[in-house]
């Protein structure tokens, strides 16, 4: 996976800004487990390969309380930025 540093986080944003049409998925959901969201992730990508588009992977991260024990707890979510959809 491929980390954002400035000089990709410059290319997104240009993405942003110009004319190109991009959209963000995951396929995470918390019903699954981690190899089920992985793999699915991975159906992804190649589905986007496929349709010979550009993607970036980004890892988002958020911090939650469990209801439960009150303890919060960090979950991570695994997305593609996907580039040159048209509308």
């Amino acid at each position: 996976m491929k980390q954002l540093n400035e000089i990709s986080t410059n290319r997104l944003l240009s993405h942003f800004t110009d004319e190109n049409n991009l959209a963000i998925i995951s396929t995470y959901r918390t019903s699954r487990t981690e190899r089920q969201n992985r793999q699915l992730l991975q159906e992804l990508k190649r589905s986007v390969r496929d349709m010979d588009l550009g993607y970036t992977e980004l890892v988002s991260r958020w911090v939650e309380q469990n209801p439960d024990t009150g303890v919060n707890e960090a979950s991570d979510e695994r997305s593609v930025i996907i580039y040159g959809i048209g509308l």
